[in-house]
């Protein structure tokens, strides 16, 4: 009966995410940029650790970072994993004009379960990249006029996986992600003039729409040494992809009474790409400890995104407009470490089962302003995952604090306070019921 209701809940849960994703739930300017901000691809347990991921490995958690950790699933077991955020945003400028904001997300869903002696499945559905921003500037026109100018955007894009994870040899461990994106971004600027009975308002959006596919790719080789003392190497691909889109640009005109005046459509024909990733982790457990540290490379700076100036728009008819691609990242590369501590894992009380970690994280950004890059993210993590009472699952919990410092003048500063849940359910199936 249990099972029965795990199952009810789950397929409710697999519904449910498909409209939450769809919300808005980041209040980043620089989410105005490319994609958007791209999603954090771990889970509650590794957020603690700074992010770390790439090399763990535990049959008590969904680690989808690296699909090779797959095969660590216990036979008997299914695993459902679902994540949820709270946020609290601070954006700040050079003249101390200040903001807060507070978003709540719907991270990550999931469920793992061993398909075949060595084989573990994954399957899932959790954001890609956020758009999520609504702010003003005034400036002084050419008429000695002023214009107010607002930006803002919303919405994202999704990704629905499912992965292998195979082991290889009794230590090496192999897998793979196939994964379908999916969703639309609006971004909008809208032009008024408050001291003019002549200048109309206009609004100008952009809509892009895609749907593409992409794979990646995980190794892990893990080496054991005595009873208290072993470690994992992890390495994750993930290989470029030019996404599947379909953009366009509107441009609207309208009167002081608010009735549209003209407006136009304009198709972008351009592609978006979607960078290569490379990532090496390890981590090493002794006794009641474990370290962990990752490195990431994503050549951003070879992609492109569609691009037009919106200052350019024809105003007579609709047609299309050669959006080529051009260079609107930098590079990213991110490096983070964290620790681990189990007090006992054969203890019977909450205190000696719960794991305690704290992480720390340097991320530079691929967001490009200017053709510099636009802002690098420092941040630390503390983080806890216990059992839940006469049961295999686990609740995780991290909190982390990190600070956007721009490296272009003009742009806002960023101080963010994350909470992270994660609920893993750890369910025994795949066995035989003994009547007596």
């Amino acid at each position: 009966m249990t099972n029965k209701r795990v199952l009810l809940g789950a397929i409710w849960l697999m519904v449910f995410p498909i409209v939450t994703f769809a919300q808005n739930v980041t209040n980043s300017p620089y989410t105005r940029y490319g994609l958007g901000q791209l999603s954090d691809q771990t889970s509650a347990m590794s957020r603690g650790l700074g992010g770390s991921a790439y090399a763990l490995r535990d049959k008590k958690f969904v680690n989808f970072a690296n699909p090779a950790s797959y095969s660590a699933v216990d036979s008997l077991t299914m695993k459902f994993d679902l994540g949820m955020s709270l946020q609290n945003s601070n954006f700040s400028d050079d003249n101390d004009v200040s903001l807060n904001a507070k978003n709540s997300s719907l991270d990550y869903l999931m469920l793992n379960f061993r398909l075949a002696p060595h084989l573990g499945l994954t399957a899932g559905i959790m954001p890609f990249a956020f758009v999520g921003y609504d702010y003003d500037s005034v400036s002084e026109s050419t008429q000695e006029e002023d214009i107010s100018v607002n930006y803002s955007g919303s919405d994202g894009f999704s990704q629905v996986f499912v992965g292998l994870g195979y082991d290889v040899l009794p230590n090496l461990s192999v897998g793979v992600n196939a994964s379908y994106l999916y969703g639309t971004s609006t971004k909008n600027i809208t032009q008024t003039f408050p001291n003019s009975s002549t200048a109309y308002p206009t609004v100008t959006s952009e809509s892009v729409r895609i749907k593409s596919y992409k794979f990646d790719f995980g190794l892990q080789y893990q080496m054991n040494y005595s009873k208290d003392l072993s470690a994992v190497i992890g390495a994750t691909y993930s290989p470029g992809v030019s996404v599947n889109n379909t953009s366009y640009v509107a441009k609207s005109t309208y009167t002081t009474s608010g009735t549209v005046e003209s407006s136009y459509r304009y198709d972008l024909i351009g592609a978006i790409d979607y960078a290569s990733h490379y990532g090496l982790g390890a981590a090493i457990s002794w006794k009641s400890w474990m370290f962990t540290a990752d490195a990431t490379y994503e050549d951003w700076g070879d992609c492109g995104y569609p691009q037009v100036n919106l200052g350019d728009l024809p105003n007579e008819s609709t047609e299309d407009i050669d959006a080529t691609s051009y260079n609107s990242y930098k590079d990213r590369y991110r490096f983070s470490i964290g620790t681990q501590y189990l007090p006992d894992a054969n203890g019977r009380s909450l205190w000696s089962l719960t794991r305690y970690s704290i992480g720390g994280y340097m991320d530079a950004l691929q967001y490009s302003f200017e053709n510099q890059r636009a802002a690098y993210e420092y941040g630390v993590s503390v983080g806890l995952a216990m059992p839940i009472y006469r049961s295999s699952s686990v609740l995780s919990i991290s909190g982390q604090y990190s600070i956007l410092k721009p490296q272009v003048t003009g742009l806002l500063e960023e101080n963010r306070f994350k909470i992270t849940i994660g609920l893993t359910f750890n369910e025994r199936w795949f066995f035989k019921r003994k009547i007596q």
